[in-house]
């Protein structure tokens, strides 16, 4: 973890239990936008870096069967298409520039990939 701290220490300083930092960690649970603003301002790093890089070291989890991959896909998919219709989306009370979208737009695709990666190696 970044700043030498602990999971207990992060957790604290979080105001969460340290298993939720250990879930962040291996990958079984991802921060909400929420809690993802906590750790922004903490570690005083931008959303887009935390999002553009492997923060928690988050491996890809393992898709079970080809409905689930399924359903994560529209989910996803859905999302691009309303990232990409809105103007003036918002996370957090600040609205989204055009690059931030993009940026996220960007995760969400490799995310369908790895999707579709691990849909086929099934």
């Amino acid at each position: 973890m970044k700043k030498g701290l602990t999971q207990s220490q992060l957790a604290d300083l979080l105001n969460i239990s340290a298993s939720s930092v250990g879930m962040y960690e291996q990958g079984r649970r991802e921060p909400n936008n929420r809690m993802l603003f906590k750790i922004c301002k903490l570690f005083n790093v931008s959303s887009d870096y935390i999002l553009d890089k492997d923060f928690f070291k988050i491996e890809n989890p393992k898709i079970e069967n080809f409905s689930e991959s399924q359903e994560i896909l529209n989910a996803i998919s859905e999302f691009i298409i309303m990232l990409k219709c809105h103007k003036k989306l918002t996370l957090n009370g600040m609205i989204l520039t055009q690059s931030e979208k993009e940026k996220i737009i960007l995760q969400l695709e490799k995310a369908m990939k790895n999707v579709i990666k691990n849909c086929n190696s099934i």
